[in-house]
């Protein structure tokens, strides 16, 4: 199995959907997110999304995880997606296979550290970041043809807030 963490707080949609199963070769996508799971509208909404010939599985945190530990010796190409940073902890903390976050959309919230027009940090993101950038990639990249910003390289000053 081969597994990619992303994190985007509109969990799966056109830029995510057409160029990262593409870029990434997926053949599935794992939502880990409680609330899609407990929203009939959200799930349609998201298996409405998927491209044609990529499966989509919707599960919460739990789940998610344990269809990763029985998936783990398949040949799965897996593009796992959070709605927040704070959601992708207990992913990184039961799999040592997952070495970078891709940060690629978090939109509209209070205490913003602006990293690019789709994604704002806050003071919590922040943390979470600094102390995640010691052991994995912290990366944020909306789409594949943009640049990374790996979170290491940054120099969050009182400038980059609004």
């Amino acid at each position: 199995m081969r597994a990619i963490l992303r994190v985007d707080d509109r969990l799966l949609h056109g830029k995510l959907s057409i160029s990262w199963t593409s870029y990434l070769k997926t053949d599935t996508i794992l939502i880990a997110n409680e609330n899609a799971v407990n929203d009939e509208f959200t799930m349609m909404s998201l298996r409405l999304a998927k491209p044609r010939n990529v499966q989509i599985i919707i599960q919460d945190i739990p789940d998610a995880i344990a269809y990763l530990r029985e998936s783990s010796e398949s040949e799965r190409r897996i593009l796992v997606v959070v709605k927040k940073i704070v959601d992708a902890l207990p992913l990184l903390e039961a799999f040592s296979f997952f070495t970078s976050l891709n940060i690629g959309g978090l939109r509209s919230r209070n205490a913003k550290i602006e990293i690019s027009p789709a994604i704002f940090l806050n003071e919590a993101d922040l943390a979470i970041c600094k102390e995640l950038s010691r052991t994995i990639e912290i990366y944020f990249q909306e789409i594949p043809e943009h640049p990374k910003i790996h979170f290491q390289d940054l120099q969050i000053s009182e400038s980059r807030q609004i």
